[in-house]
């Protein structure tokens, strides 16, 4: 039903998701992660089942009429409705209410961690809904707004269009919330710098970079050296500490074998690993660089 993070390695990846297997694999291998609990895929395929959700879905995706945007969009708010309508199973609520009271923080992410999140060619970033901020007592309700993003207007055409499967499911995340000085992307190698890695931050919560409202710091770096190649910088920001996150995203590439987009947050003296997905060049075109970059 539902794991900690650390207990998530290769065998439930397809189960976790591949935000969640990700983090679960980091954190294993010493990074520093978050602590949190994943609720397993069964966890929202039980609830489809106990809200008897699943022909009623297949069906109301079957008759959505793609080429008309205004179905969709309508299409989409009746799915999403319906699912945050549903209830969740009381022994899922209860265990999560019992880990919640055992942590040591009282404000947490609730996060989406779908099947088909950051798979190479597929990259679904950000079309899922996360949470951030959440008061303890409220983290539970955060859940099936998680379930429901599964069926957002842009994830049914997203995967209309690539010819994927809609009876994906969806695992959710409950992590404690990183309180950041500082907090950004970190992309081990840049496009069309393949020399370079490219580092962009701002204060506070790493979500304004990620969704670009706000401008942050950028620093190319050198992927060998280190040395900063060009920086754009708004914020007054300790360039010392460029160096030590460089070398801990590439020790993240070497790890996975593959280009990684890491999401990161500065607390103190310490970097916390908030996600990593491996992509390639190309499956940046979602992030926040600008488009010159992305030609």
């Amino acid at each position: 039903m539902w794991k900690q993070l650390t207990e998530i390695d290769r065998s439930s990846r397809l189960r976790a998701g591949a935000k969640a297997f990700h983090l679960g694999e980091l954190s294993r291998r010493g990074f520093s992660v978050p602590q949190g609990v994943v609720l397993l895929t069964d966890t929202y395929r039980e609830f489809l089942r106990f809200n008897q959700l699943e022909n009623w879905l297949a069906e109301a995706i079957d008759r959505i009429v793609w080429r008309d945007f205004g179905a969709l969009e309508s299409a989409s708010s009746r799915i999403r409705e319906r699912i945050e309508s549903g209830k969740l199973e009381p022994a899922v609520e209860e265990g999560l209410h019992s880990w919640l009271k055992r942590s040591e923080t009282t404000c947490f992410a609730v996060r989406s961690s779908a099947t088909s999140e950051d798979t190479l060619g597929a990259t679904a970033a950000g079309q899922y809904d996360s949470y951030l901020n959440v008061q303890a007592q409220d983290a539970i309700s955060y859940i099936k707004p998680c379930f429901a993003s599964l069926f957002s207007s842009r994830a049914l055409f997203y995967r209309q269009r690539k010819q994927l499967p809609h009876d994906l499911a969806m695992a959710v995340i409950v992590q404690e919330m990183a309180p950041a000085d500082f907090a950004g992307v970190l992309f081990t190698k840049a496009p069309r710098r393949p020399e370079s890695l490219v580092i962009e931050l701002a204060p506070g919560l790493g979500e304004k970079v990620v969704s670009g409202t706000v401008s942050p710091n950028r620093y190319y770096l050198h992927r060998m050296t280190f040395e900063i190649q060009d920086a754009h910088e708004i914020y007054p920001f300790d360039r010392e500490r460029l160096g030590g996150l460089a070398a801990l995203g590439l020790r993240i590439e070497e790890h996975f074998g593959a280009t990684q987009d890491i999401e990161f947050a500065l607390v103190g003296e310490d970097v916390r690993i908030l996600q990593s997905r491996s992509a390639p060049i190309e499956g940046y075109a979602n992030r926040r660089l600008n488009r010159e970059d992305l030609c």
